[in-house]
């Protein structure tokens, strides 16, 4: 167990060098994602607040020392130093009502970094794009593999909007929050459908050549 990291305290709100009082690793994986998760009781050098951190990490083969990030707790929303792509306004008004409230909640979740609500959120928009468009069907995948017969998403995307509903099923069933990384890459993708199906088309309508 390492014992000094430097991580951000809530308290100084900066990064300072602090105490580990404790750890545990897990290791989560699926078909997709694997993720290093330690968890620690940290003691700030400066101010002494003791907190929680969740260090997550994703090995990958181009470092010894994979890249990390850390969720600290307690933390105040306006503390949050996160930026995410939403959609500008403007084209989030361009979205069906229930569709936009719906998104608004979504961002919510992300703002307050409440990740396993965000991972359910973002397979919720999901659906809601497939109950407006009128896409039936026994289940979610079984509803985004018609969203590609009817043209509404090409083949290639076909594999990664499926790993939306994967996470938000993982995020539902199995309590799994997954890296903030994880989730900008994802809200991504959702606003990639957004845009393909509902804001391209008003502007290809708005330009008359």
């Amino acid at each position: 167990m390492e014992k000094e990291i430097e991580t951000k305290c809530g308290q100084c709100n900066r990064m300072t060098h602090q105490k580990v009082l404790f750890s545990k690793k897990q290791v989560e994986e699926d078909g997709y994602f694997e993720t290093h998760l330690l968890y620690m009781m940290v003691q700030c050098g400066g101010c002494k607040t003791i907190s929680f951190l969740i260090r997550a990490s994703d090995p990958t083969p181009f470092s010894d020392e994979p890249e990390y990030e850390d969720h600290n707790y307690p933390v105040e929303p306006d503390q949050l130093n996160i930026t995410y792509n939403f959609l500008r306004e403007k084209d989030q008004e361009n979205l069906p009502i229930k569709l936009y409230e719906l998104y608004e909640e979504v961002k919510s979740t992300f703002r307050t970094e409440s990740n396993i609500m965000a991972g359910i959120g973002l397979r919720m928009l999901v659906e809601a794009i497939c109950l407006q468009q009128k896409i039936a069907g026994r289940n979610l995948q079984e509803k985004i593999n018609k969203l590609h017969t009817q043209g509404m998403i090409a083949t290639s995307e076909l594999p990664i909007i499926d790993k939306l509903r994967l996470i938000g099923n993982q995020s539902t069933h199995q309590i799994k929050s997954f890296s903030t990384e994880k989730l900008s890459y994802a809200l991504d993708i959702v606003n990639h459908i957004l845009v393909s199906i509902y804001i391209l088309p008003k502007i290809n309508r708005k330009l008359k050549i």
